[in-house]
């Protein structure tokens, strides 16, 4: 299923450029202080796997035999194509979570705060898409997301949140976490 959406994403994002005034600005690829984006996306990524380290250790405390109990603490040797290939997946997620959904939901929501309940129900949207990971693997989903949103409406682009879509993704990966 996820496949699938982001086939869509991609195949609207040539269509909005195609057919509607939009541009690639309008849609939040590309920025103007590039590296400014990227400092910050890096000081949230490497927050992120920290909070993933610690989260890990906790739970390992508590309870010895969770997350994958034979396999070693972090593992690189799990970091292959299939990371490097959710380099492009990340992207394509994030172009529909924040530039379609939280975009367009931020411009069509007439309530009090847009902002708030256009990160908020992007997020939800973007966790429902993950459920087939499981329940617990979808409200970190819902969590990532709504960290992102918010990234995403202080930067006004995707770069930072693909950077930290992909570092979250794989760190959770090599910390045996999720197994994809």
């Amino acid at each position: 299923m996820t496949h699938g959406v982001e086939l869509l994403g991609i195949v609207m994002l040539f269509y909005i450029l195609r057919h509607t005034s939009l541009t690639w600005k309008d849609l939040g690829i590309g920025t103007a202080k590039p590296w400014k984006t990227i400092r910050v996306a890096l000081i949230v990524a490497v927050g992120a796997f920290v909070f993933l380290v610690l989260l890990k250790a906790g739970a390992r405390l508590i309870k010895p035999d969770s997350f994958e109990p034979d396999a070693p603490f972090f593992d690189i040797g799990r970091f292959g194509f299939r990371q490097l290939a959710y380099i492009a997946t990340a992207g394509v997620q994030e172009f529909v979570a924040r530039s379609v959904m939280q975009g367009n939901l931020r411009n069509i929501i007439s309530s009090g705060h847009p902002q708030v309940m256009a990160i908020i129900l992007s997020s939800l949207i973007f966790a429902a898409l993950h459920i087939h990971f499981g329940f617990l693997f979808m409200v970190g989903a819902a969590i990532l997301a709504g960290l992102e949103g918010i990234l995403y409406e202080k930067q006004q682009n995707i770069l930072g949140v693909w950077i930290v879509h992909w570092v979250f993704g794989v760190s959770g990966t090599l910390l045996c976490l999720i197994d994809h």
